[in-house]
Order: structure tokens, then sequence, then C-alpha cells
């Protein structure tokens, strides 16, 4: 089977559907959610009032509000008032579908079984096992990842308009992540902790100053194997959804802290942002989630000042 196949192609087919669905609601929070500072009222105000013009407040019929094709077939312009609709919107959606196609075709192959595991593209050596069914698992990370995607892609549009990424874009997809991570166990990439023999052998230079600190009958017992360690401690196996759990608060340290030391960066939505990433996918990939410009101002809900976006018609 291949990308090609009848079979694999109606997934892809299907999940870029869905992505374009996810889409038109990530227009909705990309309008919305910075306009409300609070948390669970920013919620509330995704869903009401129902979608309508800004200009004339005329609701958007639901055939209207069909992505991609809605768009299209109005022409760019408002049913009513003729006001102008942001291509913006279908090209969101349709980015949207694609991003859940691409993120599906690497992370979930074409094929079954054992070999499904071994060939995604997140696998990784010390990873967890695949257990009874790897295509459950693979699957299961997907659905993980796609939750991170649906954020990354709502803070960034909101940070391109406004210069700020609100906690209500991220702080839902951290809570989802050190949950799945915490009920599965088994949803990470690379172990909280691991050594290989390069590792063993940088660990000598560190672990050589301590060891005359330390008499030898005081040295805990791990740090004294410390460096002729090799593999994944015991306990992560022994105990998958603890840790599961220290993962994913690993990471939220990590990416926050590193995002919070920096002075290029704000201290509040852009830290939140970046401590989101890791917890889906590895704390060891937390320095390079996020990256910005020296000197920004006004990063981050509650931080500095910030403008109002110039939208167009449909703010659903």
């Amino acid at each position: 089977m291949n990308v090609l196949d009848v079979e694999y192609g109606i997934v892809l087919l299907g999940l870029f559907i869905l992505g374009t669905v996810f889409g038109s609601m990530l227009n909705v929070a990309i309008y919305r959610l910075p306009r409300e500072e609070r948390l669970w009222p920013s919620f509330k105000y995704m869903v009401h009032p129902p979608s309508h013009c800004p200009r004339c407040r005329t609701p958007i019929r639901f055939y209207d509000n069909i992505p991609i094709i809605g768009w299209i077939k109005l022409r760019g312009r408002c049913r009513a008032c003729l006001g102008t609709i942001s291509i913006r919107y279908p090209l969101i959606e349709t980015l949207t579908g694609l991003l859940f196609v691409l993120l599906y075709w690497f992370e979930v192959p074409s094929i079954w079984g054992w070999s499904a595991y071994l060939n995604s593209s997140v696998w990784h050596p010390l990873g967890p096992g695949p257990g009874p069914s790897p295509g459950l698992l693979v699957h299961c990370r997907f659905a993980l990842h796609v939750v991170l995607l649906v954020s990354l892609i709502a803070s960034t549009f909101i940070d391109i308009d406004l210069r700020i990424i609100p906690d209500s874009a991220t702080l839902p997809a951290m809570a989802i992540a050190v949950l799945a991570h915490t009920i599965a166990g088994n949803l990470y990439i690379a172990p909280l902790w691991y050594q290989t023999p390069a590792m063993s052998a940088g660990a000598w230079g560190f672990f050589l100053p301590v060891q005359g600190l330390i008499p030898a009958n005081a040295m805990p017992g791990w740090l004294a194997n410390w460096p002729v360690f090799i593999g994944v401690p015991a306990w992560i196996t022994a105990h998958p959804h603890l840790h599961g759990f220290c993962l994913s608060v690993a990471g939220i340290i990590v990416g926050g802290g590193w995002c919070w030391r920096s002075s290029s960066l704000c201290r509040c939505g852009s830290s939140v942002a970046i401590a989101s990433c890791p917890t889906g996918r590895t704390w060891q990939e937390a320095r390079c989630c996020f990256y910005s410009r020296r000197g920004t101002s006004g990063r981050g809900s509650k931080c500095g000042s910030w403008r109002w976006a110039r939208c167009s018609c449909r703010s659903r």
C-alpha cells in the first residue's frame, strides 16, 4: 500500500475535509479569543454570538459557512452588504486541511502492524514499545499532535495580527497534552531520561569534580552509577503513567523557563506558548519550538499595549 492506494487516499481526503472544518473554527478563534482576556469567558465568546458580518451584523447562513466553498460561492463578498471577506479565511482553512494531511502522512504510514510503528517519522529507538496495537499507538499520538497543531496555528495568526499570544490559545493544548500523557503513558517520542554510550563518556567530565566533594559512603547510588549507566531507567517502564506526567511537567518547566529567561521574549503569552509545545512532543525539543525577533514588546496576554486587528467582513 502507498499514498496512491484508494484506501489511503480516502483517509487523506477525509482528513483534509476535517482539517478545513477545524480551519473554519480557527478563523473564529483567531478573531475572537484575543478580544476577551478572561480565560473561560473567551471560550464562551467562541460560540456566542453566532457568526455574523461585523459591518451589517447579518448572521451568516450555514451554507455560506462551508469551508472554502462558501467563500468561493460568495465571491469574497457578504451576501447582505456586499462587504469584502478577506481571502485569508479560505487560505487558513486550506492550510489547516493540508497540515492535517501532511501530519498524518508523516506520522501514520500506509502500512499496518509493527512496520507502521517502525516507519513512523516520530519513531525513536528508545521510545515506548508499540504494545498490542501499533496502529492504535500511532493514531493516538497523531491525535495528540493535531491538538498541538491547532493551537500553534491559532497562536501564530493571533501573534501576526496583534503581537500577542493569549493564554486561551495555548493553555487548553497544554492541559490536554498533560492529561493524555498521564492517562496513556506511552505517547512520548523519547523518554524523560536516557543515556547512550556517547553521553556516558561525556558524563565523566561532570561526575569527576563532584566525586571529590562527596564522601563515598554519602554518595547516593544513582549518582555513583550515573557515568556508567546505559539505556533507560527502570522506573520509566515500571511506572509509565507517572513517567508521562513527569515528562509533560518537564516540558512545561524547560520550555516555559527557557522563554522566561530570554530577554528577547515577553514573559507571559510566549512563555506559555513555548511550554505547551514539549508537552505534546519531548522536553528535549523545547528550546527549538519557538523563535522570536529581539526587541519585540507587547507579546503575551496582558503584556504591553496591543492594537485591535483590522478585520474584514466575516467575523465568524
